[in-house]
């Protein structure tokens, strides 16, 4: 089995989990550090801080998740189809 997948998941994550994380501490949001790895908490404080400023959360909430069945796709692809090409 291919593990070259394995790392451009885990980049990519961190790389939006950062961005999300850069955000709400730019507006203001009490972010513990150690909450981040934990999956679900800042897209808990996005929606929470959303709603507080009336802001419709949706757009973004869809966005991440687009953005995380393309990682999980494209680590599928690679892990199982690669060889087939």
């Amino acid at each position: 089995m291919n593990v070259e997948w394995f790392v451009p998941v885990f980049v990519m994550y961190g790389l939006e989990t950062m961005a999300l994380y850069r955000f709400l501490k730019s507006k203001g949001v009490f972010v513990t550090f150690f909450g981040t790895g934990t999956p679900g908490y800042l897209d808990f404080l996005y929606i929470r801080w959303c709603k507080e400023n009336s802001i419709n959360y949706w757009p973004r909430i869809l966005l991440r998740l687009v953005i995380l069945a393309g990682i999980a796709f494209a680590a599928y692809f690679v892990a199982f189809r690669a060889h087939e090409l």
